[in-house]
């Protein structure tokens, strides 16, 4: 939009400095102007589109900073969307469930197997696997 309006500019006074040559080579134009009020109104408008000019670079730089920054972000937005998918995978269908399944299995049916061994047999013997020295790892497990 600001490059548009800033080339609209541009044609206007290339056109109106166009026009202020021209009277000035011919010497006549629709109102009679002396040479050094022309020449200070070419100098004043070849300032304007020298300072336009210079926006319009700046307009350039910052909308090509302004583009780099957004394809980072984009690239950035990309990575941590996968890394979501990723996470949502997981939580539908979890590679390590099983696994963790088993070992909480496994760990319940080991403390079973204590509770069992520490608990006085019908006929008043020992647990087998010796005394009560196992009565703690039921805590740990």
């Amino acid at each position: 939009d600001s490059a548009g309006r800033l080339t609209e500019v541009l044609n206007e006074q290339s056109s109106r400095v166009q026009e202020l040559r021209s009277q000035l080579s011919s010497g006549s134009g629709s109102k009679p102007v002396a040479a050094p009020e022309l020449a200070l109104e070419v100098q004043a408008l070849q300032e304007e589109l020298r300072l336009a000019l210079i926006r319009e670079k700046e307009n350039h730089e910052e909308r090509r900073n302004q583009a780099g920054q957004l394809d980072s972000l984009s690239r950035s937005l990309n990575v941590k969307d996968e890394m979501i998918r990723g996470f949502q995978r997981q939580l539908v269908d979890p590679s390590d469930l099983p696994l963790v399944e088993r070992l909480t299995q496994e760990v319940q049916e080991l403390r079973e197997i204590l509770v069992q061994q520490d608990a006085p047999r019908p006929d008043g013997g020992q647990p087998k696997f010796g005394g009560g020295h196992q009565k703690g790892m039921g805590l740990c497990l």
